[in-house]
């Protein structure tokens, strides 16, 4: 008797399992079966607007880029996962956004957006990969504004170069070797050869005199 529960236990098991793994199975989806929906899964688009500046408690409260963040075209049967390793209640299903719009702030960072059909489960039919841009804290510096003219890299509002103040400094102290004007590059001559110039003022002195001191001397003879 307790041999026949022991195989009715097992037949159950056996038949429990495997209906559940045949389930999964239909649940999931080929590749050509996903192909038939990319219409919709590429009518899905992820776009952003920069806000400003703002204190980031997950960065010291620092000033950092924060972003206004649009998915559309979210439709029924379809939902996304945001993926940026920190976001809560970040699964949004397309049958619950009439909309099919879903906006949300977000600070700098990388993330994606992972797309999928309901009806297959777990598995992502596309992802969108976002790069959210710092704004280069150099840009409103002043020496930014004073070498506009060069429109340096380094200067622009998107430069994404991981740069310290002092090698933003280094590169930028070039262009500000301000050129002599004609007036200091004529004292700069005189100063450098300043000894040469008395002893040809001495010696052009001493020569006017003694041509006035001739010439006085001839007519006092006549």
């Amino acid at each position: 008797m307790i041999a026949m529960k022991r195989i009715f236990l097992l037949v159950f098991i056996f038949l429990t399992s495997f209906l559940y793994q045949t389930k999964v199975y239909a649940d999931m989806c080929s590749v050509d079966v996903i192909h038939q929906y990319d219409s919709l899964i590429n009518n899905v688009d992820v776009h952003y607007e920069y806000l400003g500046e703002f204190p980031n408690s997950d960065n010291g409260d620092f000033p950092t880029s924060k972003y206004h963040v649009i998915i559309s075209g979210l439709i029924n049967g379809l939902y996304v996962v945001v993926d940026d390793d920190s976001r809560v209640n970040s699964t949004y299903f397309g049958s619950d956004i009439p909309s099919g719009v879903v906006e949300f702030d977000m600070f700098v960072k990388d993330f994606d957006v992972d797309i999928y059909l309901d009806d297959c489960m777990g598995q992502i039919a596309k992802t969108i990969s976002i790069h959210l841009p710092f704004r280069n804290m150099y840009a409103s510096d002043e020496r930014c504004s004073e070498l506009s003219q060069y429109h340096l890299d380094i200067c622009d509002e998107w430069y994404q170069g991981d740069l310290t103040y002092e090698e933003f400094l280094k590169i930028t102290d070039p262009y500000f070797v301000v050129e002599m004007s004609n007036m200091e590059k004529v004292l700069s001559f005189v100063k450098k050869y300043m000894v040469f110039f008395i002893i040809g003022g001495v010696a052009i002195v001493v020569l006017i005199a003694f041509l006035i001191y001739r010439h006085y001397k001839r007519g006092v003879l006549e």
